[in-house]
C-alpha cells in the first residue's frame, strides 16, 4: 500500500493506493465552502477535473466515482454510493446543478469550466446556532445538538442550551437548636452561564432558599491548589 500527500494548486488531497484494488481519492481541502442552495446547506468541494485517473473520490463520507462524459448527450456521469449501501448515478449538463434522490445526506454536482464541483448537504446539527443563521437557515428551522433546546436569548438572537430540569419542590427551612437559625436542606441553586447555558449545582444549609442565592457564584468551582498559592 502507499500513501501520496499531495498538494495541486486549489486542491488539498490524499490518494491511497491499495494492490490490485482502483485509486481513490479523499477531499481534504482547507477551501471547502458551505453556501445555501434553494435553502438547503452544502458542502461544495473545489473543481475536480474530468478524465482523472482517479476512480473514486470521498468527499465528507460520501463515494463519489471519478467523473466521465459521454459525447451524445454532452452529460457528465458521477456513480455514487452513499454509507448506507444506496447507489444512485447523476448526471448533469454543463452550468446547471443537479441533486440526488437520497436526502439524508443529498448529494450534487455542478458542472462549471473549471470542473465538476461535489456537493453533499449539511447536517445542520454540526454547525453552531450562529453559523446556521449566517448561511441563511430561519430561525425555526435552526437545529441543535442531541440534549440542547433551542431558545431566543434576551437579545432575540437564537442559542441552543441545556433544556431547564424540572423545578423541584422546596421543603421548609428546619430550625436548628444549636444557633437558632432555619437551614434549608438540599437545593439545586440553577443558573445562567456565560455561554448562555443553563447549569446548576446542588447547595445544603443556606438560610435562603435557592431562588434568592447568587448560584453561579456560589456553584464556581474551588480555585486549584496552584492557584491558591499564587494568591
Amino acid at each position: 500500500m502507499g500513501i501520496i500527500v499531495a498538494v495541486a494548486g486549489i486542491l488539498v488531497f490524499t490518494t491511497i493506493v491499495f494492490d490490485d484494488t482502483p485509486e481513490f481519492l479523499i477531499l481534504d481541502s482547507p477551501r471547502t465552502q458551505i453556501e445555501n442552495i434553494n435553502g438547503i446547506l452544502y458542502y461544495v468541494s473545489e473543481p475536480f477535473p474530468l478524465n482523472s485517473s482517479v476512480e473514486k473520490i470521498i468527499f465528507h463520507d460520501v463515494e463519489f466515482g471519478s467523473p466521465y462524459r459521454h459525447s451524445y448527450p454532452r452529460l457528465t456521469y458521477s456513480d455514487v454510493i452513499f454509507s448506507d449501501g444506496t447507489e444512485e448515478t447523476l448526471s448533469v449538463l454543463f452550468d446547471y446543478t443537479i441533486f440526488s434522490e437520497h436526502v439524508k445526506p443529498q448529494t450534487g454536482l455542478i458542472e462549471t469550466h473549471d470542473g465538476i464541483r461535489f456537493l453533499v448537504s449539511v447536517d445542520l446539527k454540526e454547525l453552531s446556532t450562529l453559523k446556521q443563521i449566517k448561511s441563511g437557515i430561519p430561525f425555526d428551522e435552526i437545529q441543535c445538538r442531541e440534549s440542547l433546546v433551542l431558545v431566543t436569548k434576551h437579545d432575540g438572537s437564537p442559542a441552543c442550551v441545556k433544556p431547564e430540569p424540572e423545578p423541584t419542590t422546596v421543603t421548609e427551612p428546619e430550625l436548628e437548636p444549636d444557633t437558632g437559625e432555619f437551614r434549608y436542606g438540599q437545593q439545586e441553586c440553577h443558573y445562567t452561564d456565560a455561554n448562555g447555558e443553563q447549569n446548576f449545582c446542588v447547595v445544603e444549609g443556606w438560610t435562603k432558599p435557592a431562588s434568592e442565592l447568587d448560584c453561579e457564584e456560589i456553584c464556581k468551582p474551588p480555585p486549584t491548589k496552584g492557584m491558591e498559592n499564587e494568591n
